[in-house]
């Protein structure tokens, strides 16, 4: 009993299978990038979501005491002058009572200018809401 393949038999050769799984591969490559690149814009979306929340707090005194107050009495921060939020540190700096500045800087070099120059870096916001972002990369405040 020996059975012979015809040319009318259907099946994969050999370079059928090869051509699929490089097909596979080359995707695979694509999604890995671009989900990359979403974990990073996400993680900067939270970084502006710390800063606008410390400036929602400042507001909220100053509207109620008549000038900004320090970090330590700051929800946010809980007593300290800088946090911790993801893959940004929050510091805050005040210069007197009317002025103030709020900056993340990112803790990883996944986040970093240097690594991700489009939505790396460091981003800040004042007591005028004027924001800031590391020199030489696009805005990152839209």
């Amino acid at each position: 009993m020996q059975t012979h393949l015809t040319r009318n038999q259907k099946g994969l050769t050999l370079i059928e299978l090869l051509a699929v799984v490089a097909i596979v591969g080359i995707l695979g490559a694509i999604s890995v990038v671009s989900y990359r690149s979403y974990m990073v814009r996400a993680r900067l979306q939270d970084a502006k979501v710390a800063l606008e929340t410390v400036r929602s707090e400042e507001e909220q005194y100053r509207a109620e005491f008549g000038r900004f107050c320090a970090p330590n009495t700051l929800t946010f921060f809980g007593g300290a002058a800088q946090v911790d939020a993801g893959d940004y540190r929050i510091q805050f700096t005040a210069q007197n009572q009317t002025n103030y500045r709020v900056q993340a800087n990112p803790l990883t070099v996944r986040q970093s200018f240097a690594r991700n120059p489009k939505y790396g870096g460091w981003i800040s916001i004042d007591q005028n809401g004027g924001r800031d972002h590391e020199p030489g990369g696009q805005n990152r405040w839209p």
